[in-house]
């Protein structure tokens, strides 16, 4: 069986599957934790634009409960924040929620038997793209970084590196990608993820503030000021 495990990407904030662990591997492993994305990108003339593009505030108690909080950064500075987007997988009541704070409305939506989604960022889907016209592909190497620790977690490092050939997109030059990603196992949690896209900078998520508590068991239920409003029943992934 498997339980899920989400990616997070600072561009779009792309959500992708990746394969799954058991929900009992994931009990009696309370956490909660501050995932923060920011971007920092270089302009032709030198200049670099730094921004936080999303802080993801997670949480899981020790039955496999879980919660994630997505609050968008500003895309400039004076601008109003997008609002948070809530959402909520409780497999004990065998429901998930989307929380709408703005007309408090919790969208509930029944759980199909089987292992929950988690809040959890792991290594990106680093499936090769589609080869260009002329046949070229990317090249694939990834290496062992060993452990370290952080966040007082024992991490494992991967680095992964694509390198798009002369020609494969329009390119004169080859184009290369590297990701680097430090996951700790006993949480299933990534802890951080550095991306390097000359075509659109360099990404960092990073944990913090992570707590091993158990959290408040009021963030799992809809506040009781929020109208619950059935949706079909079909399976729930939590971001």
């Amino acid at each position: 069986m498997a339980a899920g495990i989400l990616s997070l990407t600072a561009l779009g904030q792309v959500v992708q599957v990746v394969p799954r662990q058991s929900r009992v591997d994931l009990l009696n492993e309370p956490f909660s934790a501050d995932a923060v994305t920011t971007l920092v990108r270089t302009l032709a003339n030198g200049t670099h634009i730094t921004r936080q593009t999303m802080t993801v505030k997670m949480y899981r108690d020790s039955a496999g409960r879980s919660r994630s909080d997505r609050i968008p950064g500003q895309f400039m500075a004076g601008q109003p924040a997008s609002p948070a987007i809530i959402m909520i997988s409780d497999p004990i009541a065998g429901y998930s929620y989307v929380l709408d704070s703005g007309s408090k409305i919790a969208r509930r939506t029944p759980l199909k038997p089987g292992p929950p989604d988690v809040p959890i960022i792991p290594p990106p889907n680093l499936q090769a793209p589609a080869p260009a016209a002329n046949g070229l592909k990317p090249q694939f190497k990834t290496e062992d970084l060993g452990a370290q620790t952080m966040e007082g977690l024992v991490v494992e490092g991967r680095r992964t590196t694509v390198t798009y050939p002369v020609g494969s997109m329009g390119n004169d030059r080859e184009i290369t990608n590297v990701s680097e990603i430090w996951s700790n196992k006993e949480l299933r949690l990534m802890i951080l993820q550095v991306r390097s896209d000359p075509r659109n900078g360099e990404t960092t998520t990073k944990i913090e503030n992570l707590s091993r508590t158990q959290p408040d068991p009021n963030l799992f239920l809809p506040p009781p000021d929020y109208k619950v409003v059935d949706a079909p029943a079909v399976q729930s992934r939590v971001q």
